[in-house]
């Protein structure tokens, strides 16, 4: 159910398709296994995409039941963690975290990728917010993880002030989003705005470029400018390369057409010309003009 819930692939015709290797390999792994009993009525609430710097990804869902799932890195995650589940499914704590690392680094000396699964009773974003304090996704010392409540009370030139020092605001709301988009562009920054839901849609719209990711709903798509299939932040840079290495190469064809052009016309305009017409000769380019 971790998985299946907390996975940026699908299945079709009994084989997975987007996302990157790993949900694919993890996907059609719990496939294979019959589930017993009737699926849970469960909807996706919330979801933080997992990218190459926070090395993980999380997915809060409602409905029979309210958790949310996270997939990751251990070194990530397993610090965070305080039970875990046993063969038998029953909770247990008291987690020997050096006996972990010691099994991860056998397993890694095999060519055996390990992944992280977690669940955790609280919201995404609280999850999210209690990670980054933790200084996960916060690098720098002076780096801050605030909630949208904390925002709310900062102005506008407050935030203007710390916007690069900001890299968490906990349970955002779309009015939270479109004002950090609104005070970016009023420092002359070029913003980018990612999202997958409805509440996304106004700051996707408004700002230079939107981001919308390809699990989505379509009214994100709709206000997106570009469409992340995989949900992985890391297409988002490789199309960035792209794209300026093809900009780079069109430049380069102008201008050498500029100056091939420029050269012929001065080739053009300083050289005599001939032609014969009906038994007539004229030079073009020259002083005079001889028929």
């Amino acid at each position: 159910m971790i998985l299946s819930n907390n996975c940026s692939s699908s299945m079709d015709k009994g084989k997975a398709i987007g996302g990157n290797a790993t949900d694919r390999a993890a996907l059609e792994f719990i496939s294979s296994f019959k589930e017993s009993g009737s699926r849970p009525k469960i909807m996706k609430r919330n979801f933080i995409p997992f990218s190459s710097d926070t090395k993980f990804m999380a997915t809060s869902v409602t409905g029979d039941y309210d958790i949310t799932y996270i997939k990751g890195a251990p070194e990530k995650i397993i610090p965070f963690c305080t039970s875990y589940y046993t063969d038998s499914g029953e909770v247990s704590f008291g987690i020997s975290k050096a006996r972990i690392d010691e099994l991860i680094k056998q397993l890694a000396g095999q060519a055996v990728r390990i992944i992280a699964l977690a669940t955790s009773e609280s919201e995404v974003s609280a999850s999210a917010l209690a990670i980054a304090r933790g200084g996960i996704l916060t690098g720098k010392s002076d780096d801050l993880a605030i909630t949208s409540d904390e925002l709310k009370l900062m102005s506008d030139q407050e935030v203007s002030d710390k916007l690069g020092r900001i890299k968490v605001v906990a349970r955002a709301l779309p009015s939270d989003k479109s004002r950090l988009v609104r005070i970016a562009q009023a420092k002359g920054l070029v913003v980018g705005m990612t999202g997958d839901g409805v509440n996304d849609a106004p700051a996707l719209k408004q700002a230079d470029i939107g981001f919308a990711m390809g699990s989505g709903t379509e009214i994100a798509k709709e206000a997106g400018d570009i469409v992340i299939l995989d949900d992985n932040f890391s297409s988002i840079a490789k199309a960035i390369c792209y794209g300026r290495t093809i900009f780079k190469s069109i430049r380069k064809f102008i201008i050498y057409q500029m100056n091939v052009m420029d050269q012929y016309s001065n080739g053009y305009l300083g050289r005599p010309c001939f032609q014969r017409r009906n038994s007539e000769e004229k030079i073009y380019g020259g002083a005079a003009q001889v028929t």
